[in-house]
């Protein structure tokens, strides 16, 4: 129930599970506010250039008032000094990269995208590598039950699996649980619950061991891949036209024995190919999944994404990322973006560059994550892309522009061509310029709604 939620009719029973500083708005507040104080690495730079510019247009104020003692009067000698002291002022220095930052971040909230840590867009600029997930992120996490097969009812199987699958935030489990809710089927109370991400869930369902997920995670517990009884209605290389489409499988094994599986179809996001074309201009895009190759391989021919890793533990996705790292990119090591939404990407998350997590995902994945997307749309990753180098540039443009005036106006100063009054109004205007320019970020076209979230 979110902030601002009215009730038209009927009456309403809530539990308030958070409140105050705890609520999921409270939390993007302070993840805003963190991110507006912290710094770009270039900034870090104009920061310790900024420790020994000011000392040295202090000694040369010194340094202009003693010749020009020998010249002029003490109170001309003095107005020569002041005037190199008001104009070089480093008000538009330390303007530079805040300013830019500031609107920056403001402008990717607006547009439902939360930058936790602003020091990151120089990063993210410059990044030459970009994996996603595939369950949630390249497609919209809401697969749907397409069929079930096996040796038992295709009713008890869906309500066995769904009753294990109730106690799990993986999309396929969602989506097993919403069908098992359409055909009325109530969930069973389950014992001894476990859960491995990446591989399956397994419990004890009216007193049978039922096992439910990939076909390794069965073998894990002594279920064989290929049951000779039931392989000729299930295999996928014999009678799996749904898998052969590229639909993806969760298997269920019941009492140590392999009794079916149900078949689930998920679709691409309709930004996901425009997506994956505006990142490829910028380097190589992957995936990486869980999910069986097939499957994986649909969705990533639909998006357009050639490297595709199917069949992977959260660890052999982190495992990925290193790999691709270690690739040779632009400036040495690749620079790699991760995008995902489940607790098995957290690692991989944390671990790259840049992470960019979907809102709509798990807890873990929204954690770990250094960007989230809250406005739901995948392109969003694309824009912020485009707005962390428009951000660099502008903060280089507004660098450039503090220096040309600093090297312009302090020889003038220095020279005693620059009356006191005129220095105060070229140090305001060199500010003004800065904080000009850095205004321009906000007429860029960042943000707009293209298709449907």
């Amino acid at each position: 129930m979110y902030a601002g939620t009215r009730l038209v009719g009927g009456s309403a029973r809530l539990r308030i599970e958070r409140s105050g500083t705890l609520t999921r708005l409270a939390k993007m507040i302070s993840l805003v506010e963190a991110a507006q104080l912290s710094k770009p690495q270039i900034a870090r730079r104009v920061d310790r250039i900024a420790a020994y510019f000011v000392p040295g247009i202090l000694l040369l104020a010194i340094v202009t008032f003693i010749v020009h003692m020998r010249t002029a009067t003490t109170g001309e000698a003095v107005g020569i000094a002041m005037a190199v002291l008001l104009t070089a002022c480093p008000c538009a220095l330390g303007l530079a990269t805040p300013i830019s930052v500031l609107i920056a971040s403001g402008m990717a909230l607006k547009a439902g995208i939360v930058i936790k840590d602003a020091g990151l867009l120089e990063t993210l600029s410059r990044a030459d590598a970009f994996l996603f997930d595939k369950s949630g992120t390249l497609t919209y996490g809401r697969p749907a039950v397409s069929g079930i097969e096996g040796d038992w009812p295709p009713e008890q199987l869906l309500r066995l699996a769904a009753s294990l699958e109730s106690m799990s935030a993986h999309p396929f489990a969602q989506a097993i649980v919403r069908e098992a809710g359409v055909r009325e089927l109530r969930p069973a109370p389950v014992e001894r619950f476990v859960e491995r991400p990446g591989m399956g869930v397994a419990g004890t369902v009216e007193g049978m061991r039922v096992v439910v997920g990939s076909a390794a995670w069965l073998e894990a517990y002594g279920i064989r891949r290929f049951d000779p009884i039931i392989d000729p209605m299930i295999d996928p290389m014999t009678a799996g036209k749904g898998e052969a489409a590229g639909d993806s499988v969760v298997h269920i094994g019941i009492n140590g024995r392999r009794a079916g599986l149900i078949r689930l179809h998920e679709q691409l996001r309709e930004d996901a190919g425009r997506t994956v074309r505006a990142l490829s201009a910028h380097g190589e895009v992957w995936m990486a999944t869980g999910d069986r190759e097939r499957a994986a391989a649909r969705i990533g021919a639909l998006a357009g994404i050639r490297r595709v890793r199917a069949g992977l533990l959260p660890e052999q996705k982190l495992n990925l990322l290193r790999e691709v790292r270690a690739g040779k990119g632009r400036a040495g090591k690749r620079r790699v973006v991760m995008i995902g939404d489940g607790a098995n990407d957290s690692a991989a998350l944390a671990a790259a560059d840049v992470g960019i997590a979907m809102a709509s995902g798990h807890a873990a994945a929204l954690e770990t994550g250094d960007i989230v997307i809250v406005g739901g749309r995948l392109s969003q990753v694309a824009e912020v892309h485009a707005l962390a180098g428009r951000t660099m540039r502008n903060i280089r443009q507004n660098l450039l522009l503090a220096l040309v005036y600093n090297a312009a106006m302090i020889p003038l100063a220095a020279a005693g061509l620059l009356d006191p009054r005129l220095a105060c109004i070229g140090m305001a205007l060199s500010s003004l310029l800065v904080v000009g320019n850095a205004v321009r970020l906000r007429r860029t076209a960042f943000g707009r709604r293209t298709g449907r979230p």
